[in-house]
This record gives structure tokens, C-alpha cells and sequence, in this order.
């Protein structure tokens, strides 16, 4: 099992870049936590929905609303 000790090595690596440098995110980007479990590809579908809404044609109601609405 390779792959979650070159995660936790990625992950160990990219947290003290962050650190040392300070990270910048755009207030363009939509995030939904996820409180239930087993929902993960629903939450993906909704991110890719809602952080690239100016490139998706769905209707009149802006997927944006949805990481404002509650």
C-alpha cells in the first residue's frame, strides 16, 4: 500500500508550503461541506456545478445561490 504513505508525505509537504508561504483563494470559489457520509461523488457533482456555473448553461437560476443559500 504505496499510495496513502505518498499521500500522507504529499499531504505533510503541501501543508508546510501553505505555512511557509500563505496560500491565497479566490472568493469566486464555492465550497459545500459534507455532513452525511457517504456522499462524496454528490458533493463533487455539486462543486463542479457551482465553481464552474459562467461555463454550464442551466436556466435562469445561477448555481452560484446554492453555496449562499442557508
Amino acid at each position: 500500500m504505496a499510495a496513502p504513505c505518498q499521500y500522507e508525505r504529499y499531504r505533510q509537504e503541501e501543508q508546510a508550503r501553505i505555512e511557509a508561504s500563505g496560500q491565497e483563494v479566490s472568493k469566486n470559489v464555492i465550497f459545500v461541506k459534507q455532513t452525511i457520509s457517504n456522499a462524496c461523488g454528490t458533493i463533487a457533482l455539486i462543486h463542479s456545478v457551482c465553481n464552474n456555473a459562467d461555463r454550464i448553461p442551466l436556466g435562469a437560476t445561477p448555481p452560484r445561490a446554492i453555496g449562499r443559500a442557508g
